[in-house]
């Protein structure tokens, strides 16, 4: 019963990227903002890209376990950052919907940061300003894209 765990892990992981190939994707990535691009390249390349890998570590980590190379010892202070992270990128959406780009990237930026074990207050408001202000920069300056402003600002 040992496999049982990685197994179950790997079925879960194959199966959720095989739902974003299938039906996730089509659903979503309807037309390119840039154009011929889309027609070059295809729109769709990276998320493809990214479930067919979540698929295919689903798939190692499903034979790894059935072939007995279980973790003897699992350090479960990863797992729970891993969660807090996924949490802090799920309250990304309604930062952004409510706060805007930038305020909400600030938020969930110095989130990450915090959850992944930055503790210096110069490193938690400074690097998330910069960094957020710079994407804004790029995103709006040089690839011309609206940005969400946010219903309170």
């Amino acid at each position: 019963m040992e496999k049982v765990p990685n197994a179950v892990l790997g079925l879960v992981a194959f199966f959720f990227g095989l739902l974003l190939l299938l039906v996730i994707i089509p659903i979503q990535v309807e037309e390119s903002p840039f154009g011929d691009l889309h027609e070059q390249l295809g729109l769709e390349i990276l998320p493809i890209t990214l479930s067919v890998g979540i698929m295919g570590a689903g798939i190692v980590l499903f034979l790894s376990a059935l072939a007995g190379h279980e973790p003897t010892s699992v350090d479960w202070r990863v797992p729970r950052r891993v969660l807090k992270a996924i949490v802090l990128m799920i309250a990304y959406y309604p930062f952004l919907v409510f706060l805007g780009y930038t305020i909400g990237t600030i938020i969930t930026f110095s989130g990450l940061l915090w959850v992944f074990g930055e503790r210096r207050m110069r490193h938690l408001t400074l690097v998330p300003v910069l960094v957020s202000l710079c994407l804004r920069w790029i995103f709006v300056v040089i690839f011309n894209v609206r940005l969400p402003r946010g219903m309170l600002f």
